[in-house]
């Protein structure tokens, strides 16, 4: 269809459904290159070609300066992290909750490279990451995509799960908790840019001195967001907000004897409360998640009585965090 459009004398051809900021662009460039058009026929008193190459939404995104990435990941809180991230380290991110809306926004749009959680609700970044590949490797030519670098996000960094995202197909990975620093290096790598990142601003002044790194360890959290103090703050909001959402889910999954929806539950509070760098939460986390996937929760619901006051605990150090006077 584009070389049909490009015949017909179009200059620019996209592909519903438009993008607004796609649109915008490519409203720019052709604005731009009429412009140029009139100014050269004024000079010389001839017409001028409009445009010997047809703008396509490829050729947007070759042009943009900020490099788009897409995120597959279904937990709020590390979509919230993860834009902040790729924003500061200058690129422009687009957001999916599962792996099944990042296949559709691989047919739909151009990107530099995709960052995929492996464990999500649909469909995992495993089963998405097969099916991308799969259509790089078509044999219509009309349909043949560059090989698109894909991150995996995983929760482990054991052997076996670093060889399950290289069989699925993926390029490289990097571990929960993010750390901006280990996320700028990998896609450094695989999708360079060119401008600089962004400074964060300084971290205010903070006692951290009566934090139990156990329950909270804010030094941790802001090292590894960069010294983002504005994120800082942004995650902990999350967290206050939704705490009582994951746990209600958990409980329910118990109450029902849901071993798969434990083991989902579980996993999201896990990675929420690693970015917050919250161990003792994490490890009541990660051993509920655990009874899910091998089915066993004759532990779960005393497991879940010591997760909930843990969360409590770490509830209240958050809420010192973002409001200090209150611990005066």
């Amino acid at each position: 269809h584009a070389e049909r459009a490009r015949r017909a004398g179009f200059t620019a051809y996209l592909t519903k459904p438009v993008r607004h900021d796609q649109l915008q662009g490519c409203l720019r460039v052709v604005f731009g290159i009429q412009h140029k058009a009139a100014t050269a026929s004024t000079a010389t008193g001839k017409g001028q070609p409009i445009s010997p190459t047809l703008i396509t939404r490829h050729t947007l995104a070759e042009q943009s300066p900020r490099p788009r990435i897409l995120v597959a990941e279904d937990n709020v809180v590390n979509q919230k992290l993860a834009v902040r991230m790729l924003d500061r380290l200058g690129y422009q991110p687009d957001v999916v909750s599962n792996g099944q809306e990042a296949v559709t926004a691989f047919e739909r749009e151009s990107y530099a490279a995709i960052v995929m959680d492996c464990q999500m609700p649909t469909m995992d970044g495993y089963e998405a990451t097969r099916l991308i590949r799969a259509q790089e490797e078509r044999p219509d030519a009309s349909r043949t995509r560059a090989h698109i670098p894909i991150i995996a996000l995983t929760a482990n960094a054991l052997p076996g799960d670093r060889e399950r995202c290289k069989a699925a197909g993926m390029d490289d990975y990097v571990t929960k908790p993010v750390k901006t620093d280990d996320l700028g290096i990998i896609l450094q790598r695989w999708a360079p840019v060119k401008a600089a990142a962004e400074v964060a601003p300084p971290a205010p002044a903070r006692d951290l001195s009566k934090t139990d790194a156990r329950v909270f360890d804010a030094g941790a959290m802001l090292a590894n967001i960069g010294g983002d103090a504005e994120l800082f703050d942004q995650l902990i909001r999350l967290f206050l907000d939704r705490h009582s959402v994951m746990m209600k889910e958990i409980e329910s999954a118990i109450g029902q004897a849901d071993a798969a929806a434990l083991e989902r539950a579980a996993h999201s509070l896990k990675g929420t409360a690693g970015n917050l760098c919250a161990p003792d939460v994490v490890l009541l986390a990660s051993q509920l998640e655990a009874s899910g996937r091998l089915g066993t929760l004759t532990e779960a619901p005393s497991l879940l009585v010591r997760l909930d006051r843990t969360v409590q605990e770490l509830v209240a150090v958050l809420s010192r965090q973002i409001n200090p006077t209150d611990s005066q």
